[in-house]
């Protein structure tokens, strides 16, 4: 019997979900449901931070960093997030889970999941600085998508390895079309494997949306133009500027372009985000946050 491309996602999301990735499932979407619920306060945040030891461990080598001109020490959650602010902590919070689901050694073909981390954090910040600075959007969801957006790619990695190390030896003899190699290995793309899992951890539809329309946003209208077409541009401009792994070698200046005229903006102004975002992943390279 011949396996069906859905079936053969059903049963990719079943190993997801009986691995070690599921246990930061549960962290992940809370930490986003807090971020998306206006009446969520920082004795909500501090009890989510409280029950992960890893996670408290960070927030407070935070709190009491040089950066933050620490005096005296503190070892109690609810007061790092008075020192770092409520905000920040919880940007804190889900990028560190979520770097968490890119752990894993992987190698291939210029292909590391580090490098891959990189890349998403600076989509991430990118698509953040342009929903505040350019809409005046508190731009959380974006930067939950940024941080997400290849989320495929890891699942593939690491459980297709095998498989994923042909895609990527196939990319020469399909013109670096990540998708079409993909589609002649797996039978799906990692845009469907994003979108199945993000789904079925229940994240707001904005942000999956976002995530699959990474590479075109076309598909994105209504409500939900926005995010996907900020999601694109930062994806975009972060691989053009050689910003950690990109899944994309060749870009598409035409679909950045209409993208760019979509939201009425323009080249230099993202670009100029994008200048900021590189020095913070400078910053954040000399913490050892990429090793």
């Amino acid at each position: 019997m011949i396996e069906t491309k859905e079936s053969k996602l059903q049963n990719l999301l079943k190993e997801v979900n009986a691995s070690n990735l599921a246990s930061l499932k549960s962290s992940i979407i809370e930490i986003i449901r807090i971020i998306n619920d206006p009446r969520s306060n920082a004795r909500k945040l501090t009890e989510v931070i409280e029950l992960d030891p890893s996670l408290s461990s960070r927030i407070l080598r935070v709190a009491n960093s040089a950066y933050y001109g620490s005096i005296s020490h503190i070892s109690e959650i609810k007061i790092a997030i008075v020192r770092i602010g409520y905000d920040e902590v919880k940007s804190l919070a889900l990028s560190q889970k979520i770097s968490e689901l890119f752990r894993d050694t992987t190698t291939a073909s210029g292909f590391s999941q580090s490098n891959l981390w990189k890349h998403s954090v600076a989509v991430a910040l990118c698509a953040k600085t342009i929903a505040r600075q350019e809409f005046r959007d508190r731009g959380e969801n974006l930067y939950a998508a940024g941080l997400l957006h290849e989320i495929g790619l890891i699942v593939e990695a690491q459980f297709r390895s095998l498989e994923f190390e042909q895609v990527l030896a196939m990319l020469p003899k399909t013109r670096n079309n990540i998708i079409l190699a993909e589609a002649k290995v797996f039978g799906f793309n990692h845009l469907e494997v994003g979108q199945i899992v993000l789904r079925d951890w229940q994240l707001p539809e904005d942000l999956v949306l976002a995530t699959v329309c990474h590479h075109n946003p076309v598909g994105a209208e209504g409500e939900f133009m926005q995010t996907a077409n900020i999601l694109f541009l930062s994806d975009y401009i972060c691989q053009k500027r050689g910003i950690g792994y990109a899944d994309v070698p060749g870009l598409n200046q035409y679909a950045f372009q209409k993208s760019l005229n979509r939201l009425g903006l323009q080249t230099r102004a993202i670009e100029l985000i994008v200048a900021e975002v590189e020095e913070e992943i400078g910053r954040m390279e000399a913490q050892g946050w990429f090793i």
